[in-house]
C-alpha cells in the first residue's frame, strides 16, 4: 500500500472543538466538586454503600474527561511523529477502559436501587459495601479484558500508514468479530440499566397510586442502617422515581447512538453523513461524563440544588424532600399508608 506521512497537523472545526472543550472543563470541574463532597466521610450520602458508588462513578468520569481533553489537545498541537506513533493509539485505546467503566458503575447503582425498593429484605441480608465493591470491581476487570483484546491481536486498532483505527472500521473477520462484541457488552450493560429502572419507577407508580387511592396503613419496620426497609412508596420515593426516568432517558441517549453506529460504519463507512453522525455519537458520550457528576452526586447538596430551586421539574418541595435523610433505630416501628 502506498503511504505517505503528512506533516500537517491534525485540525478540528472551530466550533466543534469549542464544544468539546467546554464539555470537558464542566465534566472536569463538576467531577472535582462531587468528589470534594464525597471524600469527607460524615458527608452526604450517609449510607457508605451511596457514598462508594458515587465516589467510583465521580473518579471514573473525572478520569475519563481529563483522558479524553488531553489525548485530544496532544493530537492537535504535538507533532504529528508523537500522535501517528504506536504507542499514543495504545494509550487512547487503553482510555475506552473509562467509557466503559463508567457504564459497569452506573448498572450495579441500577441494580442496587432496584432490589432496594423491589426486594427490601433481601437487599438488608445480601446488598453490602464488600458485595457492591465486588460488583463494581468485577465489572471493570471484565471491561479491561475487553479494552485489551486489540491489543494482543482480537479487534483492529493500528492499521496501515501508522494510522490510529476505530474498532467500527474493522473488515477483517476477527475484527469484526471483535466490533461487535463490544458492541453486544455495551448494549448488555444499556438494556440491564433501563430494565432495572424501569421495575423501581412501575413499582413506585403502583404504590403510588395504591396510595392516592387511600388503603390500610402498613406498619413498617425500620431496622440500624437500612436505607429501606419495605416496597412501601413515599413522597420521596415516588419523586426518586421521576429522577430515574430521567437517567435512563440520558443514558439511552448519550450511550446507544455510540453502539448503533456500529453497523451504520460497517455498511456505509466512506457516506459522509456517517462521519458527521459519528462526530455526535462522540459528542453524546462526552456529555454523558459531564452530566453524570450534575443527575448523580450534586443534586444532593443544598449548595448546589438551590441554582435549580425555580426549575418546574425539581420543585422546592420535593427538593426539600429529597434531602431529608431515613432517621433509623433498632425498633423504631412506623405507620405508612399504602
Amino acid at each position: 500500500m502506498n503511504c505517505t506521512v503528512s506533516n500537517t497537523p491534525t485540525t478540528l472545526p472551530t466550533t466543534y472543538q469549542v464544544i468539546l472543550t467546554v464539555n470537558y472543563l464542566l465534566g472536569i470541574f463538576g467531577n472535582l466538586l462531587a468528589l470534594s463532597f464525597l471524600c469527607p466521610r460524615k458527608s452526604k450520602p450517609y449510607n457508605a454503600k451511596h457514598r462508594l458508588m458515587l465516589r467510583c462513578l465521580a473518579s471514573n468520569d473525572l478520569a475519563a474527561g481529563l483522558g479524553m481533553m488531553t489525548l485530544m489537545y496532544m493530537k492537535l498541537y504535538l507533532p504529528p511523529e508523537i500522535h501517528t506513533n504506536i504507542w499514543f493509539c495504545r494509550v487512547k485505546v487503553s482510555w475506552r477502559i473509562f467509557g466503559l467503566g463508567s457504564g459497569c458503575v452506573a448498572i450495579v447503582m441500577a441494580v442496587e436501587r432496584c432490589l432496594a425498593l423491589t426486594k427490601p429484605f433481601f437487599y438488608q441480608k445480601h446488598v453490602t459495601v464488600k458485595h457492591i465493591k465486588f460488583c463494581i470491581f468485577g465489572l471493570w476487570a471484565i471491561v479491561v479484558f475487553l479494552v485489551s483484546l486489540p491489543l494482543f491481536g482480537f479487534g483492529l486498532y493500528w492499521g496501515p500508514c501508522n494510522t490510529c483505527k476505530r474498532y467500527k472500521e474493522a473488515e477483517l473477520p476477527k475484527d469484526i468479530a471483535y466490533a461487535y462484541l463490544y458492541f453486544s457488552f455495551g448494549m448488555l450493560l444499556t438494556v440491564s440499566m433501563v430494565i432495572a429502572n424501569l421495575s423501581v419507577v412501575r413499582t413506585l407508580c403502583f404504590k403510588g397510586d395504591a396510595q392516592g387511592r387511600g388503603g390500610n396503613p402498613l406498619v413498617r419496620r425500620v431496622s440500624r442502617n437500612a436505607s429501606l426497609t419495605y416496597n412501601a412508596a413515599t413522597k420521596e420515593e415516588l419523586a426518586f422515581g421521576k429522577l430515574m426516568i430521567l437517567l435512563s432517558v440520558m443514558f439511552i441517549l448519550c450511550w446507544v447512538p455510540q453502539l448503533v453506529s456500529l453497523p451504520l460504519v460497517q455498511f456505509r463507512r466512506h457516506a459522509k453523513l456517517t462521519k458527521d453522525i459519528l462526530k455526535c455519537t462522540d459528542l453524546l458520550l462526552a456529555l454523558h461524563f459531564t452530566i453524570d457528576p450534575y443527575i448523580y452526586v450534586l443534586q444532593r447538596w443544598p449548595e448546589i440544588r438551590k441554582f435549580f430551586a425555580k426549575s418546574k421539574f425539581w420543585s422546592h418541595r420535593s427538593l426539600k424532600s429529597s434531602s431529608a435523610s431515613i432517621k433509623t433505630t433498632n425498633a423504631e416501628i412506623v405507620s405508612q399508608p399504602v
